[in-house]
């Protein structure tokens, strides 16, 4: 100050009820509440220069606001937007008009219409095919696929950049004879089964990473490179561990209501557009003529209708949302 310097406020600041708002209404969001905190903490009195952990008691003020600003009262709202868009599914459907005994019955009767008989195998006459089903179906094969899926993808962790050319050679090896194995189970299941095999999604997704990772071995020996495709391509092989969904029933239950919601989010994802597509348009028209600064950078600015769906984008997810909203309002 007696040098020709002045006080410049941060940008989160308590000087006045509205700023106070602001302020907090960042803090509630859980995005950079930690500097503001410290920075409360170290403030000492006006025009004096901050202390460092002047004021310890203001931890207790942030982590009390952030217990029922933060955790309850948003959390709160979200519960409240879930049961209000409940009670109005339940309305369009006209299921508030059932009574208990009448909206189990419909319920069993959806389970009965999305049940599948049960495939019972009967011998085709020929031994080698029965011989398959007898193998595909055994449960020490399946248990010994699974340990071939586990150890096949340790040993595709096992990879890094610039590793020694020694440990590639050891894993070529290794990982051409599971393909083989895979190719192997894929082969006895397709005779065992013969069309009911791509009945099975499972069966569908193991014959296409076989086959990806065959394309895979085939572009690495013959030296062809097709853009990121092949690496897509040789990646694609991690994906079998997903098969562990298979076998173990509650993870098959968590995906499955995952696929089962993926409807209704994909509603809310389409009403999350609107919001996104109606806000960049406004964004360019408020702030397309804001130069850029530090937040409001050359990656997430308002000057054209893309670049301001992506800033909207990720302002959504809560990263540094309030530093481009600071920026934007200078």
């Amino acid at each position: 100050m007696d040098y020709g310097g002045e006080w410049v406020n941060k940008d989160q600041n308590f000087d006045g009820v509205l700023a106070s708002i602001i302020t907090l209404f960042n803090v509630m969001t859980t995005e950079g509440w930690i500097g503001v905190m410290w920075d409360a903490v170290d403030a000492s009195a006006i025009d004096k220069v901050p202390v460092v952990n002047s004021s310890y008691i203001q931890v207790g003020f942030f982590i009390l606001f952030m217990i029922f600003g933060s955790l309850f009262i948003l959390n709160m709202f979200v519960g409240i937007v879930i049961n209000v868009f409940n009670a109005e599914k339940e309305t369009l459907q006209m299921n508030h008009k059932l009574n208990e005994m009448q909206s189990d019955w419909c319920e069993v009767l959806i389970m009965c219409y999305k049940s599948q008989p049960l495939v019972k195998f009967s011998s085709t006459g020929s031994m080698f095919r029965d011989k398959c089903h007898e193998i595909a179906t055994y449960w020490l094969f399946e248990h010994f696929i699974f340990g071939c899926i586990v150890t096949n993808t340790l040993c595709l962790a096992l990879t890094w950049y610039d590793e020694p050319e020694y440990l590639e050679g050891i894993l070529q090896p290794i990982n051409f004879a599971f393909n083989i194995a895979y190719t192997i189970e894929a082969g006895i299941k397709l005779t065992a089964f013969g069309t009911d095999y791509f009945r099975d999604g499972w069966n569908k997704f193991d014959i296409t990473i076989v086959m990806a990772a065959w394309l895979g071995m085939l572009a690495s020996k013959f030296g062809l490179e097709i853009g990121d495709s092949t690496t897509v391509i040789r990646s694609f092989r991690i994906s079998r561990i997903f098969k562990i969904i298979k076998k173990y029933k509650d993870l098959r239950i968590l995906f499955n209501t995952f696929i089962d919601a993926f409807p209704q989010l994909t509603n809310v994802g389409l009403l999350l557009f609107l919001f996104l597509f109606l806000y960049s348009v406004m964004g360019v028209f408020a702030f397309g003529e804001v130069k850029i600064q530090d937040a409001l950078s050359v990656h997430a600015n308002f000057q054209y209708f893309g670049l301001a769906l992506l800033t909207l984008f990720r302002m959504a997810t809560g990263e540094s949302w309030h530093e481009i909203m600071y920026d934007s309002g200078r």
